[in-house]
């Protein structure tokens, strides 16, 4: 016998009956305690739901309307401007680029910069050193903000 029956003279119950209630009792309080939480969790996200939703339709009220296809004016092919096409562009520059990459990377200038934009060259940029790809995944996940 073990130091602890014979100081408290108490036996320890091995029957089944008592075995199969302990089991069941802890099996049920665990699964009440899932169950309530998984409550709290749903509660929880439907309230965080309703609160983004209500920001953005007051974002939605306070911003202006923007034109619909219907309030557009469609000028008429008649109101259009003519444009003579350009003549053929020749090689550019001596670098090899073909004048369609020149093309597209001036319209693109033209789309972020605006007219007053000055293209003075269109040289490929060479790397410093090779980048990984999952390196950069890596710290964008582990510095992005809460």
């Amino acid at each position: 016998m073990d130091f602890f029956t014979l100081a408290t003279a108490l036996q320890p119950d091995n029957s089944v009956t008592f075995t199969l209630t302990v089991v069941i009792a802890g099996l049920g309080s665990v699964m009440l305690t899932l169950t309530l939480l998984i409550f709290v969790f749903q509660l929880y996200g439907k309230m965080m739901t309703a609160s983004q939703n209500r920001k953005t339709k007051k974002a939605l009220k306070n911003a202006p309307e923007k034109e619909t296809a219907d309030s557009r004016h469609f000028p008429d092919i008649s109101e259009m401007p003519v444009v003579e096409p350009l003549p053929p562009v020749e090689a550019a520059d001596g670098n090899g680029i073909p004048p369609e990459v020149v093309a597209a990377i001036t319209a693109a200038v033209y789309m972020t910069e605006g007219e007053n934009a000055v293209i003075t060259s269109i040289k490929p940029q060479r790397r410093r050193s090779p980048v990984n790809v999952w390196a950069q995944a890596a710290v964008l996940d582990n510095t992005r903000p809460f």
